[in-house]
């Protein structure tokens, strides 16, 4: 066998997205991978060309890029027609319920889940994978199921610690908080940062039981102990509220509250609808300076990439109605 070293030096692309991949660094990986991909491609060595396809593919679905993931993917069957077939449907599950096709993957992940055997580690993914798409066509009641046995079966592992609170937040969904806030309280937290998903979950029960009149004290304590970082569970539970103090008129704890999402949003597309529910909330205030601000804020955060001809729009009359028509201009 030739020495480390020359090992090392034959692939530094892999090397760099493996790298990337373990820091979560998704688009980075993507980008060594594909270089990875290619020259595997020109040494005709299949078992390395399998390896990379398999690796990008990863990088892709965990980065959330379905579009990019499908290409790929498609490749990859035409390239070995002989692959796990259960592997390739795993992928498909994330790309359709990444693209929003989430009837299509719930058909995909009752077909393949009764040929995963219990003792299967992909199992218990998938599994999470179905009660995510359970709960985004808001069938609370089965994706609370899902998440229950993944619970049971994971313990305190990560997985099995994120489908407990999953399952709270699925009971809670489906008008049933005394339920979860029972569950809460049987379960108590055993460490500091699940203490503070516990504090957020109990914000998020209590605002489905008694309103945001009543709660909105308790949330902006848990608010002010929030750490600037990305969560999931932060920012749906802070977006819940800043959707409520928007209905209740409440427009200053609105924006607030939206800001906290913004703050924990972990993809592009919630940083968008954040900003964007926080220019309505300002419009519906009508401090225009402020608005106009906010606007251009969004701009320089998205180099146009998300920015749909409406929003520019309704961000130039903003820019307009402030006195800044130069903005205004550039976006007409």
């Amino acid at each position: 066998a030739p020495p480390p070293a020359v090992q090392e030096k034959e692939n530094p692309a892999k090397r760099a997205g493996d790298e990337a991949f373990a820091a979560k660094d998704y688009a980075v990986a993507v980008s060594f991978y594909t270089k990875l991909l290619e020259e595997c491609i020109q040494k005709k060595d299949p078992q390395a060309i399998r390896d990379a396809y398999e690796r990008l593919l990863d990088a892709l679905v965990l980065g959330k890029m379905p579009d990019l993931a499908e290409k790929y993917l498609e490749r990859y069957r035409a390239d070995f027609p002989n692959a796990s077939a259960l592997a390739l449907a795993m992928w498909k599950g994330d790309i359709l319920t990444q693209k929003g096709e989430f009837e299509n993957a719930k058909k995909l992940y009752e077909r393949i889940l009764p040929d995963l055997g219990t003792q299967d580690p992909r199992r218990l993914r998938t599994l999470f994978s179905y009660g995510t798409v359970l709960e985004k066509i808001r069938d609370y009641a089965a994706a609370a199921k899902i998440y229950d046995t993944i619970r049971q079966q994971a313990g305190s592992s990560p997985i099995g610690k994120t489908a407990f609170e999953q399952m709270i937040l699925c009971i809670a969904s489906n008008n049933r908080p005394e339920k979860a806030l029972e569950l809460l309280m049987e379960n108590p937290p055993d460490s500091s940062s699940q203490s503070a998903a516990y504090n957020l979950l109990t914000a998020y029960i209590l605002l489905k039981r008694d309103g945001v009149e009543t709660t909105s004290g308790a949330w902006m304590s848990v608010m002010n102990s929030l750490k600037d970082e990305r969560d999931p569970l932060t920012y749906l539970v802070a977006s819940s509220y800043g959707d409520a103090f928007l209905e209740a008129k409440e427009y200053s704890l609105a924006l607030e509250s939206y800001r906290a999402a913004f703050r924990a949003a972990s993809e592009k597309k919630e940083l968008f609808d954040t900003l964007n529910r926080m220019i309505s909330v300002i419009s519906s205030v009508g401090d225009k300076n402020k608005a106009a601000a906010l606007a251009v804020s969004q701009l320089e955060l998205f180099k146009n990439s998300l920015l749909t001809p409406e929003v520019k729009l309704r961000t130039a009359r903003l820019l307009q109605e402030s006195g800044n028509s130069k903005g205004a201009l550039e976006l007409y």
